[in-house]
C-alpha cells in the first residue's frame, strides 16, 4: 500500500519529466516514388508555446537538427494555443532560432494555431521572419517539391495546388494532420505530419489511451499507403497537463532513399 500510495505521488513528476526528455531520432526511409538519394528532412512539430520551459524545450529539438545539417527543415505547426500578448514573444524567439539554419526552413500552420483566434498574427510573425510559411503552396528545394498543406481540421486544406504527376517526383507533402494522408494524390512521395502527439499519455511499449481527431488512423512512426509513405512524428510539445507518459517527445531526422 505505501508503495503503491509513493508511485502514485511521484507519477505526475516522472510524467513532467518525460515531457522535456526529448528523444532525437534518426530513420532511413526508402521510398518508391523518389529519385533525390540521401536528400535529408529534419522534422519537428507541435510545439505549443505557451511559456519559457516550451520555448527552451521546442528551441532544444531544433539545435539538435540544425546541427545534423538537414538539405530542408520542415515545421509540422501548431505554434501557439491562445491570445496572449508575451507568447507572440516567444513565438519570435523560436523564428529567430530558426533562422540559424543553413538550409530552407519550411511551416504549416496547425489547428491550435487558428484557435488560438491569433492566426492573423501568427502568420505575420512568420512574413517577418525568414521563414516561409506554407498555405497551400509549394516551395522548390534542390529539385524537391515541398507541399505546404494548411490545416485540415479548420478546413483550411486544399490539394489542387500540387505538382501533377511526373512533373515533380520527388514530393514531399507537409501537413498537420496525418489521416488526411488516405485523400493525398497517389504520387506524393512521403507526407510528414504532427498533432497526434503519439497519444501523449500512453500505456507501456507506447500504446496511446487517446488521440485527437484526424489522428485516429495515424499515430506515429511510418505508414505505408500504395507508393507513399507517411511519417508521424509525436511532437515536442503537449496539450493540457505538461506531462508525457511511455511517449517521449521528438526530433526527427529522414533521411530518404529510393526503394
Amino acid at each position: 500500500m505505501g508503495c503503491s500510495a509513493l508511485a502514485g505521488a511521484g507519477a505526475p513528476v516522472y510524467a513532467r519529466n518525460q515531457a522535456y526528455n526529448i528523444w532525437t531520432e534518426r530513420h532511413e526511409l526508402k521510398l518508391p516514388q523518389w529519385d533525390a538519394e540521401g536528400f535529408r528532412v529534419g522534422f519537428i512539430s507541435d510545439f505549443h508555446l505557451n511559456g519559457p520551459d516550451q520555448l527552451d524545450r521546442s528551441i532544444e529539438g531544433l539545435r539538435w537538427l540544425i546541427g545534423e545539417r538537414p538539405d530542408a527543415l520542415l515545421l509540422g505547426g501548431d505554434f501557439m494555443e491562445k491570445r496572449y500578448d508575451p507568447l507572440f514573444d516567444l513565438l519570435d524567439q523560436f523564428l529567430v532560432a530558426c533562422e540559424e539554419a543553413r538550409c530552407p526552413v519550411f511551416g504549416v500552420m496547425g489547428n491550435h494555431d487558428y484557435w488560438s483566434r491569433a492566426s492573423k498574427l501568427i502568420i505575420e510573425r512568420f512574413q517577418r521572419s525568414k521563414i516561409r510559411l506554407l498555405r497551400n503552396e509549394v516551395a522548390e528545394v534542390d529539385g524537391i517539391s515541398i507541399a505546404g498543406v494548411d490545416d485540415a481540421v479548420e478546413k483550411q486544406a486544399r490539394y489542387d495546388f500540387f505538382p501533377k504527376e511526373r512533373v515533380s517526383k520527388n514530393l514531399i507533402a507537409l501537413l498537420h494532420e496525418p489521416d488526411p494522408f488516405d485523400e493525398q494524390p497517389d504520387h506524393v512521395s512521403l507526407q510528414v505530419s504532427g498533432h497526434s502527439h503519439g497519444g501523449q499519455l500512453c500505456l507501456p511499449f507506447g500504446k496511446a489511451l487517446y488521440t485527437p481527431g484526424m489522428a485516429r488512423k495515424y499515430v506515429s512512426g511510418t505508414y505505408r499507403r500504395h507508393d507513399s509513405l507517411l511519417y508521424v512524428s509525436r511532437g515536442v510539445g503537449t496539450t493540457g497537463p505538461d506531462y508525457r507518459l511511455f511517449c517521449p517527445p521528438e526530433a526527427t531526422l529522414l533521411t530518404l532513399r529510393s526503394a
